[in-house]
């Protein structure tokens, strides 16, 4: 993966996503995107990161896993 300018006013430690800067904890975008999957949200794990992206090499592995998961099952 590429490393990319790390935004310090955005914060992120979700290395899964591809606007990850992967070099630090931040987000590599210049603004993000936030909502809720919930109709009345109350607390902080009602929202979304909507900017998120899989990064391609994390959606490969993952794809991977689940190989291996249904052949083991």
């Amino acid at each position: 993966s590429e490393i990319k300018k790390p935004n310090h006013s955005i914060s992120c430690t979700v290395k899964q996503c591809a606007n990850h800067a992967k070099s630090c904890e931040y987000c590599a975008l210049d603004k993000i995107s936030v909502g809720t999957h919930e109709q009345n949200p109350t607390v902080c794990q009602c929202t979304d990161c909507e900017s998120f992206v899989l990064d391609a090499q994390e959606a490969k592995a993952a794809a991977a896993q689940e190989k291996r998961d249904k052949y083991l099952n």
